[in-house]
């Protein structure tokens, strides 16, 4: 549980830095679907779920040193990767590990932008949408060349999503705003004109960012939404776009609503409760990670024939980062994979570059069993 405690500590920092805070105006509309989470049955490793095919070290020198990769999405054989915090910008390197380029940069310039947010690649225009505080978003076209920038609001949105339709932005309870903001989905153009605005927010106070590395996705089939903090998630299919199907998740042990506006409370309740770590959806299946009064939990759950599967983990939290062509995609640290051994993460064989312990993290793509 070392790398739970440790990433639990950095969203305890985050909002002690960045001091965070929301404040909604309307309740959770009703669900359509609840799913019991009270009792596992049996338990699971990483080693019974997923094949381990190969991993890549990424180059590292001057421009493509990171801090953590914090979301990546894979476009045309390149890897695009967030680095929120240190360098703060879209880092894009080849499928050997070798360095591209870089797309952004912190600054008072044109196509600069003060800290950034999150990132989506528009496939239909073969454009980088980088979201920026204050709710901004800054285009730019594959190469890193800066097209334009919108202010798309008063509010503070947290992720970005491209879909067939336009652009998607999620507030997750954070931020102070207005009875008619008080909603978690704005729906945008492809002009990043505001459509429309879905699921109302909660009215209670929420101090943390979403613990999910990647709460809004989409995939081939729709939009995808976890809403973290009410343990909901919601599938909008592209075919169907006006449709947004709710699963709500019963938990044994909730983090009681007034935790969320207060860390002290939280961290010192949290070994008694139970909430949502990661997810991420593989072909109409969410995979998920979950702390059950202190104990890591896995959940497989079919969206199409409501099957579950609902087991302690014995292994440690997988950040999935992306999902193509068959391939889970993580990220380890380098001195993790050195420390257990190279030969359990084999190399890709057109990697260029070998794995070293003060390197970058380390690509790693797993097949599903």
């Amino acid at each position: 549980m070392r790398y739970l405690r440790n990433k639990l500590f950095l969203y305890l920092f985050a909002w002690i830095t960045i001091g965070l805070s929301s404040c909604g105006g309307k309740s959770e509309k009703a669900v359509s679907s609840t799913i019991p989470l009270l009792e596992v049955q049996g338990e699971t490793t990483l080693d019974e779920l997923l094949e381990i095919v190969d991993c890549t070290p990424l180059e590292l020198s001057e421009k493509s040193l990171m801090g953590n990769i914090h979301k990546m999405n894979i476009y045309q054989k390149k890897y695009y990767i967030l680095d929120r915090v240190q360098t703060r910008k879209v880092h894009v390197f080849h499928f050997d590990g070798s360095y591209s380029h870089s797309i952004g940069s912190t600054g008072g310039g044109p196509g600069e932008y003060s800290a950034i947010k999150d990132f989506t690649i528009d496939e239909e225009n073969e454009r980088i949408a980088i979201l920026s505080l204050p709710a901004t978003v800054y285009m730019y076209d594959l190469s890193g060349n800066f097209l334009f920038s919108k202010k798309i609001g008063e509010i503070l949105f947290n992720n970005i999503c491209s879909t067939p339709e336009g652009f998607v932005c999620s507030t997750n309870h954070n931020t102070l705003i207005k009875e008619e903001d008080a909603f978690l989905l704005f729906f945008f153009d492809k002009n990043v004109d505001l459509k429309e605005k879905r699921i109302p927010s909660q009215s209670a106070k929420v101090s943390f960012p979403p613990f999910v590395t990647n709460p809004l996705i989409s995939t081939p089939k729709g939009l995808v939404f976890f809403d973290h903090f009410t343990s909901t998630f919601y599938h909008c299919p592209h075919n169907s776009p006006q449709e947004m199907q709710p699963f709500h998740f019963e938990l044994d042990a909730p983090i009681p609503p007034e935790a969320y506006a207060d860390p002290m409370l939280f961290f010192n309740s949290q070994q008694n409760s139970s909430f949502f770590l990661e997810s991420y959806v593989v072909d109409n299946t969410l995979w998920a990670f979950l702390v059950k009064r202190g104990r890591l939990t896995f959940l497989l759950f079919n969206m199409d024939t409501g099957e579950k599967v609902f087991k302690d983990h014995k292994d440690f939290n997988l950040e999935i980062l992306d999902y193509e062509e068959g391939y889970l995609y993580s990220s380890l640290n380098p001195s993790f994979i050195l420390d257990n051994g190279n030969g359990h993460y084999p190399l890709n064989k057109s990697a260029r570059y070998p794995i070293e312990e003060e390197g970058n993290r380390v690509i790693v793509r797993y097949r599903i069993k």
